[in-house]
């Protein structure tokens, strides 16, 4: 293992200290996990928002779902779109 040090604010340290008490684990674990769960996410969230069909079938439901954000992307790609015209 690989040594990491930082310095946190006392908000961000007590939140790792209650997540280590929920979690009966120390603070250091609590911080490995922590950070290999934030980096998964990103990894994940990253993933996902580079899969375009992904993306067009959450539009696709949402829009038949929720006129108002129909609306609100309709709005998006005209603006869009005039602005590739000129």
């Amino acid at each position: 293992m690989k040594w990491i040090k930082t310095r946190v604010d006392e908000e961000l340290y007590n939140r790792i200290v209650e997540y280590a008490r929920r979690n009966n684990i120390s603070p250091y674990e609590a911080t490995r996990r922590l950070i290999r769960k934030g980096l998964e996410h990103e990894a994940g969230l990253y993933r996902l928002l580079n899969d375009d069909s992904f993306l067009i079938s959450l539009i696709t439901v949402k829009t038949r779902y929720d006129v108002e954000f129909a609306r609100t992307l309709s709005k998006i790609l005209n603006e869009a779109l005039l602005e590739e015209e000129l």
